[in-house]
């Protein structure tokens, strides 16, 4: 599984102009589908995935999807709305 993260993260930055580029939601998110998250699952139907394991692939889902759509952690952003209220 680590093999097809690394290789998934060199095609997420291999692509990263089209990924960030100021077209529309759906065009970037298209690209994301067909870059990154094809590599990353290619061949997954054989994994044997632990919760560990699951919860690996979310994070650097969720890591990856941040950098391409400009967005905070949920937890910074629940920080900002606090102080924000004070």
């Amino acid at each position: 599984m680590q093999h097809r993260m690394e290789r998934a993260e060199a095609m997420f930055w291999h692509h990263l102009k089209v990924l960030k580029s100021p077209d529309n939601f759906k065009e970037r998110l298209d690209a994301w589908t067909g870059t990154a998250v094809a590599s990353l699952t290619f061949g997954a139907g054989e994994w044997n995935l632990l919760k560990g394991g699951l919860e690996t692939i979310q994070r650097w889902e969720y890591k990856m999807l941040r950098k391409v759509f400009k967005l905070r952690a949920l937890s910074q952003l629940r920080a900002d709305v606090s102080t924000t209220r004070e």
